[in-house]
C-alpha cells in the first residue's frame, strides 16, 4: 500500500510496479477474496487503490489490478465476501439503512 501512495505522490511508475512485485512475493492474492478492509488489514485496498490510480493516471501502469478489485467487490455485493456492517450507533436490522431510515 505504501508503494502505491509513494508512487502516486512522486508520479513514479517504478514504485507502482513494485507493488505488484511485493504482492506476488508475499503471495497475497489467495488471501484477497475473504479479506476485510479495516485498520488491521489493508489488503483489499491494494487492488482497489491501484485500479483507481491506473484509471486516473494510466501512464503509471497498473491495468492488471482491475480484475482483482472487481472480483473482490463483486463478492461483497453478492453476499459471498466477508464485508459486513457493524453494529454502530445507527444500526438497524435492514442492511444498508440507519436507525432514522436513511440509507
Amino acid at each position: 500500500m505504501a508503494a502505491l501512495w509513494l508512487g502516486l505522490a512522486q508520479n513514479n511508475s517504478t514504485m507502482i510496479s513494485q507493488t505488484q512485485t511485493y504482492y506476488d512475493k508475499f503471495q497475497l492474492d489467495p488471501n484477497l477474496q475473504d479479506a476485510v478492509f479495516n485498520w488491521d488489514s489493508v489488503l483489499p485496498g491494494i487492488p482497489i487503490l491501484a485500479t483507481q490510480i491506473y484509471k486516473s493516471y494510466p501512464q503509471l501502469g497498473g491495468a492488471q489490478w482491475q480484475p482483482r478489485a472487481e472480483a473482490y467487490l463483486d463478492r461483497i455485493l453478492s453476499g459471498q465476501g466477508s464485508g459486513k456492517l457493524t453494529k454502530g450507533p445507527n444500526f438497524s436490522r435492514s442492511r444498508g439503512s440507519s436507525a432514522n431510515g436513511t440509507a
